[in-house]
């Protein structure tokens, strides 16, 4: 069987072959409740792998990034799609809880930095715990240490 766009089904694929089968399959997965179920779906054009390949490497795509939504509940679309480092990517779930509900009734915060885990707080909203967690996050990245004493809210 010959591909159109070169990729192999089998020992061949490329990595960014791999995110868009499992972006489709995500989507298509009638079990999947994150996806399937909440109605996210991946635009027209994408179902070719060759526009989805021409889009990624145009946006940024490199093998140590991850497709990520913009707006979580919306589309595999170019408009709501970019490529971002694991640690940004898991910040944008709809699962995230900005912390976790301890017994007392806030939001404990912690954030890892070199496998590090740094204690960033207790909260009272989870409002609160989650801009001080992407302040943190966007910290990291740039490679400086998230404290408490360095982030100002």
């Amino acid at each position: 069987m010959t591909f159109k766009h070169g990729q192999s089904p089998h020992k061949c694929r490329t990595r960014l072959y791999r995110i868009w089968t499992m972006m489709r399959y995500r989507c298509r997965n009638k079990k999947n409740h994150l996806y399937c179920l909440r109605g996210i779906k991946v635009c027209k054009q994408w179902e070719d792998f060759i526009i989805f390949a021409r889009w990624s490497m145009k946006n940024g795509y490199n093998d140590d990034l991850q497709i990520d939504r913009i707006d979580n509940d919306g589309n595999y679309k170019p408009s709501n799609c970019r490529f971002v480092i694991p640690r940004k990517n898991a910040q944008n779930r709809s699962d995230f809880k900005g912390g976790y509900l301890n017994k007392y009734g806030t939001y404990c915060l912690s954030i890892k930095f070199h496998r590090e885990a740094i204690y960033l707080g207790s909260y009272s909203t989870l409002e609160e715990s989650r801009k001080i967690y992407f302040k943190a996050a966007d910290m990291a990245e740039k490679g400086i240490r998230p404290t408490r004493s360095n982030i100002n809210v």
